[in-house]
């Protein structure tokens, strides 16, 4: 699924508004890996969802704001699985605003 996250951001006074997305909600179907030396972000996203582009979500689920891509090893992670659910879930909170 492609997931543009810019697809809310409007320019207001020559400046882009930040879009805040909620986190997801807490699944039974979400999924929780530990982390390990070398993993990414992006290489995590790419491995979960198919998609580099979708390290932002992994980091959203864990309320996480990373400096870096590389994630400290031997921390809990929540990917959560249902990716379409939930981005639907997130567009149609900002529509509602």
């Amino acid at each position: 699924m492609e997931v543009d996250r810019y697809k809310f951001s409007t320019k207001q006074m020559g400046k882009f508004k930040t879009v805040r997305y909620n986190k997801p909600p807490v699944r039974s179907d979400d999924q929780y890996i530990i982390t390990r030396e070398g993993d990414r972000f992006d290489l995590l996203s790419d491995q979960f969802y198919g998609d580099v582009s979708l390290w932002w979500f992994i980091a959203l689920a864990n309320d996480i704001r990373p400096a870096s891509m590389i994630v400290p090893e031997g921390l809990q992670l929540r990917i959560p699985t249902n990716l379409d659910e939930v981005v639907r879930q997130l567009e149609s909170a900002e529509l509602d605003k």
